[in-house]
C-alpha cells in the first residue's frame, strides 16, 4: 500500500508540489476505509473535510439523480471548505470498500494558500466541474 504522500503526489490537485511538502501534508491526514454502500456524506448535511479517494469507487448523485462516479485520485468537499458553507452539494456513496484520505478544514486552507500550485490546479477542477454541472441542467 502506498504511503500517503506518494498517493497525494499522484493527484491531479498536488501533483506539483515536492515530496517535502506533501509530507508535511500528510501528517494532517486521517485515513479511513468505508464499507460497500457506506454515505461518505450526505447532500444538504452538514460537511467540512476535504475527501480524496485513495482505493475502491464511490457513486455521486445530486438531488437523488446520478452524475458521476469517483475513483483513486478524485476528491470531493472542497467546496464547503472555501465558501465556508459547510453544505453538501451531493451524496457520495461507496460502490466498494473506499480507503479515503481526509483533511480537515483548517489543515486543507492552510496547505492550499501557501501552495499557489495546488490553489490553480484546484480552481482548474472547480471551473471543469462547474462546466460539467452546466452541460447536465441543459
Amino acid at each position: 500500500m502506498a504511503d500517503i504522500a506518494e498517493l497525494l503526489a499522484s493527484t491531479a490537485l498536488f501533483k506539483s508540489e515536492s515530496k517535502k511538502d506533501l509530507g508535511k501534508l500528510a501528517k494532517d491526514v486521517h485515513d479511513r476505509t468505508f464499507a460497500p454502500g457506506t454515505a461518505l456524506t450526505d447532500q444538504g448535511k452538514f460537511g467540512s473535510v476535504f475527501t480524496l479517494i485513495a482505493d475502491g469507487r464511490a457513486s455521486v448523485t445530486v438531488d437523488g439523480v446520478a452524475v458521476g462516479s469517483l475513483g483513486p485520485g478524485e476528491f470531493f468537499g472542497e467546496m464547503a471548505l472555501i465558501d465556508g458553507s459547510n453544505v453538501r452539494s451531493a451524496t457520495v456513496i461507496a460502490d466498494t470498500e473506499v480507503r479515503a484520505l481526509m483533511l480537515t478544514q483548517p489543515a486543507f486552507r492552510a496547505f492550499a494558500k501557501s501552495h499557489p500550485k495546488t490553489m490553480w490546479a484546484l480552481l482548474e477542477i472547480l471551473v471543469k466541474r462547474l462546466r460539467e454541472a452546466q452541460d447536465r441542467s441543459d
